[in-house]
């Protein structure tokens, strides 16, 4: 009788466990083009993998103190893929990157914004299954688990056969239908190798640069997770009909990636799909063109690792960051003060780079609200989103009207380094990474500001336009050609003459 019991119960924790692996992995169907038979079954080998490894690890160990410590490894690890899968589709490169890269209180901001308590729960529930397999007695699972890892190995190597000879192409890795874990270990693994890749010196290897030499003062206004339709909604305001009436508005640009660390470097440097050439960057063209060059930064300089944002910023001859660590970061009026600061020393023939917090989640900590202010009080983060973004139209009328009261012509351009994916949880916006993956998180406005140009109302240009090119129309816009720039890429040139692919991180994408 007890035989029976045990088994009973054995039998019970598998059938339960193997259920709760399943729906895990349920999210693995949404990173397919289309649900079919081969999805569905990738689910299943994916599930049984994962439970497979774990029973076997549990099984090779007697001592209760190492089980437990396996069980709260594989559980914290789970809850980790859980987090990532439900507020950015899962651990993309760039989400990884970030996370290595950022200090300590961002890191938790990324990995346990999405709720705090259902990850709770989540660890708990899996760190009791996990004991509870520990429990059962090792002849169980050989009988039982180590044929079915041999039947879904057996599977995935055939369907991998099958594949090849049907279409004659590249087989699909095997981590595409490897566990959570693995999956997740060889991201990361990924992630250090190419952060360590980028640690290559910059030297700036521009050639055959010639300057139309004019006595003009240049702003670029990088801007954070503006999504182009927010930004166009406060635009038409009435309210603010008379700030951006002398705007050129380009209305269909796209961003080189969803993530900040990977677009950046790509709107500064000359690139072309998977090489970044950091020593054909901006800052040193500008600074070529006899400007004197400024980035000031409200965003983090570094973190753990040398961040490749700041490395290209220290190309600079002024270079200044307010905030070490996001969390304490102040409002973006404190970069219109460096401009004023910077001015007054030099008032002609600047280069200006104005780095924003823009609307970096907390949504409501990047707007200058009175205290007694609904939105701050009630920390509505739809509200404060739209506010972030209003916020930002101010800032590039002060940023106009703090150039206008010196004599020297100025130009300024804004964008925004990427958008944001609508999510149905708070914030309502997240980074839109794989599954969550979606036009609105390359989709950002592009805003060219001239005083010499006179316009009644603000114009708008619908052209597609990728960003990643922007180093063709920045040389465009200051009056300077080099052997390394193709004016035929600027933007008031280009039209449907891109490629049209971005970066997920570090995986490509083509965008229809």
């Amino acid at each position: 009788m007890n035989n029976i019991k045990y088994s009973l119960l054995s039998l019970f924790i598998v059938l339960f466990t193997s259920a709760f692996f399943l729906y895990a992995n349920q999210s693995f169907l949404f990173e397919r083009e289309s649900i079919n038979v081969t999805s569905v079954l990738g689910v299943f080998i994916r599930s049984s993998i994962e439970l497979s490894f774990i029973f076997i690890m549990l099984a090779l160990f007697k001592s209760r103190w190492i089980q437990a410590g396996i069980c709260i490894l594989f559980a914290l690890t789970l809850t980790l893929v859980l987090s990532f899968e439900l507020k950015y589709g899962g651990l993309s490169h760039g989400i990884a990157a970030s996370v290595i890269d950022s200090t300590a209180k961002e890191s938790y901001e990324y990995v346990f914004s999405v709720n705090l308590g259902i990850e709770i729960l989540f660890f708990i529930l899996l760190f009791i299954l996990m004991l509870s397999i520990s429990s059962i007695k090792s002849n169980f699972v050989y009988f039982f688990y180590i044929p079915l890892l041999t039947s879904s190995l057996l599977v995935l190597s055939f369907y991998h056969s099958k594949k090849e000879r049907d279409d004659g192409g590249e087989k699909e890795p095997l981590f595409a239908y490897s566990s959570n874990i693995l999956s997740f270990a060889n991201t990361i693994k990924e992630t250090f190798e190419y952060i360590e890749s980028e640690k290559v010196p910059i030297v700036n290897k521009w050639s055959e640069v010639k300057v139309r030499d004019e006595n003009v003062n240049y702003v670029v206004i990088i801007g954070e997770s503006v999504q182009q339709k927010t930004f166009k909604d406060e635009v038409v305001s009435p309210a603010l009909s008379e700030i951006t009436q002398h705007w050129l508005s380009y209305t269909n640009v796209i961003s080189p990636s969803n993530l900040t660390r990977f677009s950046v470097p790509r709107i500064l440097s000359i690139n072309s799909n998977d090489n970044v050439n950091k020593s054909l960057n901006i800052i040193d063209l500008a600074g070529m063109a006899n400007l004197t060059t400024h980035w000031f930064s409200n965003q983090s300089q570094t973190g753990v690792h040398d961040s490749p944002i700041a490395q290209l910023s220290r190309k600079a001859d002024n270079v200044i960051y307010h905030s070490f660590d996001f969390s304490f970061a102040g409002y973006d009026s404190i970069l219109l003060d460096d401009l004023k600061l910077a001015l007054t020393k030099n008032s002609g023939k600047n280069m200006f780079f104005l780095h924003m917090m823009g609307s970096h989640p907390d949504f409501c900590n990047r707007v200058e609200y009175d205290e007694a202010h609904p939105n701050y009080i009630n920390r509505n983060q739809k509200l404060c989103y739209k506010d972030s973004v209003r916020s930002l139209i101010h800032f590039i009328d002060a940023t106009s009207h703090i150039l206008a009261h010196y004599d020297t012509p100025y130009k300024i351009v804004y964008l925004s380094d990427h958008g944001l994916t609508d999510i149905n949880d708070s914030p309502y916006k997240t980074h839109g990474t794989k599954n969550k993956f979606s036009r609105d998180a390359v989709h950002v406005p592009f805003v060219f500001v001239d005083s010499s140009i006179e316009r009644g109302n603000i114009e708008y240009d619908d052209r597609l336009y990728f960003l990643r090119d922007f180093p063709h129309t920045f040389a465009s816009w200051i009056g300077v050609t080099s052997a390394n720039t193709m004016p035929s890429l600027s933007i008031e040139k280009c039209d449907s003459c891109q490629v049209p692919y971005v970066y997920d991180g570090i995986t490509k994408r083509q965008l229809n």
